[in-house]
């Protein structure tokens, strides 16, 4: 596996990852004229993104990205002001900005996380955060929050169970199911037990 640069949201005083997003509006480059320089594997997009709530509108607070000399020189002339890198490697095409407070006006779904507990090369899997929340946005305001995270406990129980041949994980896949539906977003926590759950069985040994 591969690890990511997750873009982040800073809400409710505290930051969380996102882990998975849906809908449209969020910040792009291209938007603004700048076009990425480079990609790598742990940033397949080429910029990273920090979000945050300011009286209760999104806004995109920070940006690291990478950019050619010219795509720096019209990054400073849009953003206004200078990077924040100090004596940055003339050879390293990434560059920082904060404190930028553009608004963005997103629409749709996004899934945070925080309080990280999977290996050490990041993952962007919410069920492996401790504090989970659906967050719905419509025009760069929260409509809908839900806490996830009890799910996301559930759900690691229930992989457990499904991946140990638990003769009760059926059941727990059922209550999974049943609890995904508080969701607004579709993904992909029941499809991937009942795969699971129908891998296992082919390899289950015929009972005599």
């Amino acid at each position: 596996m591969t690890a990511h640069t997750p873009d982040t949201i800073h809400l409710n005083g505290n930051q969380f990852y996102i882990c998975e997003r849906s809908g449209s509006g969020l910040f792009r480059p291209k938007l603004v004229g700048l076009s990425v320089s480079s990609f790598s594997r742990t940033c397949p997009k080429g910029y990273v993104c920090g979000y945050q709530m300011l009286d209760y509108r999104l806004q995109l607070e920070s940006l690291r990205i990478s950019l050619t000399a010219n795509g720096i020189k019209r990054a400073v002339s849009v953003f206004g002001k200078l990077f924040d890198d100090h004596d940055p490697d003339d050879d390293d095409p990434w560059r920082t900005w904060r404190g930028l407070q553009i608004s963005v006006e997103f629409s749709g779904l996004m899934l945070v996380g925080r309080d990280y507990f999977g290996p050490r090369y990041y993952i962007p899997s919410p069920e492996l955060h401790h504090e989970v929340w659906e967050v719905q946005f419509e025009r760069g305001q929260i409509t809908h929050e839900l806490n996830a995270s009890a799910f996301m406990s559930a759900y690691r129980k229930a992989e457990t169970a499904v991946y140990n041949g638990d003769p009760h994980a059926e059941d727990f896949v059922r209550q999974i199911a049943e609890e995904s539906r508080k969701f607004r977003g579709n993904y992909d926590f029941v499809p991937c037990l009942q795969r699971g759950l129908s891998t296992f069985a082919a390899k289950r040994p015929p009972r005599e």
